[in-house]
């Protein structure tokens, strides 16, 4: 498996992947979340794509960026990621947050991400990578019937080793 910058030839996969992966169980947004438009929308306003490869296969993406758009803030980073269903468990997005956290680094003091408090797998995936829980946005979400909250886990570049 190799883990490079996106290409746009791979845009396809990486677009089927996203609307294989994202439902409203694991993403407040509205769905599908992917479409070339807003894909080439988002590189062009300075996002930057990950993928895990193996051979021709997207297996996982990381799309990440400046959470603020000004200066004052412009020291946190906020990113998304999409693991393919039959990879999960498999340690593919471990490295690919791993990656980019290096690759990060030197750019951004604090990554943030968001994830939903029903979202318990996802929850345990950040807390094992050294996240932490900074906030709790209570019954932020209406989604499928209930109230969800909208936790903010949190990463500091520059206290925490990336391991």
């Amino acid at each position: 498996m190799i883990i490079k910058p996106m290409e746009l030839t791979e845009l396809d996969q990486v677009i089927a992947l996203e609307n294989a992966v994202w439902s409203s169980h694991n993403t407040p947004v509205s769905l599908p979340l992917a479409s070339k438009d807003k894909i080439i929308n988002s590189f062009e306003n300075g996002r930057h794509f990950l993928v895990a490869k193996e051979k021709d296969r997207i297996l996982a993406v990381l799309d990440y960026g400046p959470l603020y758009p000004f200066p004052s803030g412009s020291h946190v980073v906020t990113f998304g990621i999409a693991v393919a269903g039959k990879e999960r468990g498999k340690g593919i997005g471990k490295k690919l947050v791993r990656r980019f956290l290096e690759d990060v680094k030197n750019d951004y003091r604090k990554v943030l991400i968001h994830v939903l408090s029903t979202n318990y797998k996802a929850i345990a995936f950040y807390e094992n990578l050294g996240f932490s829980l900074e906030a709790r946005l209570k019954q932020q979400f209406f989604l499928n019937g209930q109230y969800v909250d909208d936790l903010m886990f949190s990463f500091d570049l520059k206290k925490h080793s990336i391991a």
